[in-house]
């Protein structure tokens, strides 16, 4: 007769005992981690949930760190404002100083000589403005026409200033320009690119010698390539003061980094020089004064009309006016464009 032993007692303890101490190591792991949940074994449901919401917490985290560097930024930027509209302040305080009967000869001289130190320094300021060594005011003042090398449909080629403040605008323009680095798309600090082509390269540079031509004042740039940029299709990011409206470099598109400053006397009149021109795609008012400016801009026949530096809303319609073309994109009013309308006769 076969006897077979067994311990069914012990087996029974040394199972119990191996799952508390699985048991024990888990909640050991638990508190060391602090989690509850640290592999698939705890809870599979859980870690899946887990790794989501901890990978929607990183990029909140990261988003905030984001947001922070944008806020210093911004802080940089806003403090080299003030500095700068403090200056703009003085300089219109000496150009009414210097324009009463009993200011002296002598007196304009200094009145002069502080003008133009002031223009400097807002020129220094324009240019110099760095944040993580990136020039943050570089797209001010004329600087946006670099964008894209000045080749972006909306984009805004007149700068229309009131006459007694040609001269600070133009400086701000010329700095703004000025610190545009042209170059490949590879290449370290770059900040403007080439045209699109020989072509489009030919079209710029003979716009550019109009100007010269009509008797525009060259500020910036010309028909020249970059230094260092022989070979390419590189502009010179350009800047014309004195410009007339009539001028064709006022009122044909460039698309190109060719900026022209036109000097008005009236709000009236900078109005008309606005919408003297065959196209209406984008335009933008400045003015410390708020209710004016939006004054002004209602009354600028352009599709859309950016108020005192006022970001694109690619919610709002999208469109022109005049020969910039018909409907629109964007928002619900370019829904319209998909639509057939029929009408019935009963």
């Amino acid at each position: 007769m076969a006897v077979v032993n067994t311990n069914i007692g012990s087996s029974l303890a040394q199972a119990a005992l191996m799952k508390n101490e699985r048991s024990l190591s888990t909640a050991m792991e638990q508190l060391s981690t602090g989690k509850r949940i640290n592999a698939a074994g705890d809870d599979a449901s859980g870690l899946a949930i887990s790794a989501r919401m901890t990978s929607q917490i990183r990029g909140l985290e990261t988003s905030i760190r984001n947001a922070n560097d944008a806020i210093s930024m911004v802080d940089t930027a806003e403090g080299a404002l003030d500095e700068i509209t403090e200056m703009l302040q003085r300089i219109r305080e000496l150009a009414v100083q210097s324009g009463t009967g009993t200011t002296s000869a002598d007196d304009r001289t200094y009145l002069d000589a502080e003008f133009n130190a002031l223009r400097s320094e807002i020129e220094r300021v324009a240019t110099n403005t760095e944040w993580n060594g990136r020039a943050i005011l570089a797209g001010a003042a004329g600087g946006g026409i670099c964008l894209n090398s000045g080749q972006v449909c909306a984009a805004l080629s007149r700068l229309i200033v009131p006459r007694a403040m040609q001269d600070v605008a133009v400086a701000a323009a010329k700095a703004a320009v000025e610190a545009a680095k042209v170059g490949g798309a590879f290449e370290e600090g770059v900040t403007m690119g080439p045209v699109s082509s020989k072509a489009q390269l030919d079209t710029v540079t003979n716009y550019i010698q109009q100007g010269i031509d009509e008797g525009a004042t060259l500020v910036t740039g010309g028909t020249t390539p970059p230094e260092g940029r022989n070979t390419g299709y590189f502009v010179q990011p350009t800047v014309f003061s004195d410009v007339r409206n009539d001028m064709v470099i006022a009122q044909e598109e460039i698309f190109g980094p060719v900026l022209a400053v036109i000097p008005y006397d009236t709000e009236q009149e900078a109005i008309d020089i606005a919408n003297d021109s065959i196209f209406g795609l984008a335009g933008a008012v400045w003015s410390g004064d708020p209710d004016r400016a939006k004054r002004v801009a209602k009354r600028i026949r352009t599709g859309q009309v950016s108020v005192n530096g006022g970001g694109f809303n690619v919610n709002a319609p999208f469109g022109g006016y005049k020969q910039s073309g018909n409907g629109r994109e964007l928002g619900p009013h370019a829904l319209a464009e998909f639509v057939e309308i029929k009408s019935m006769q009963m």
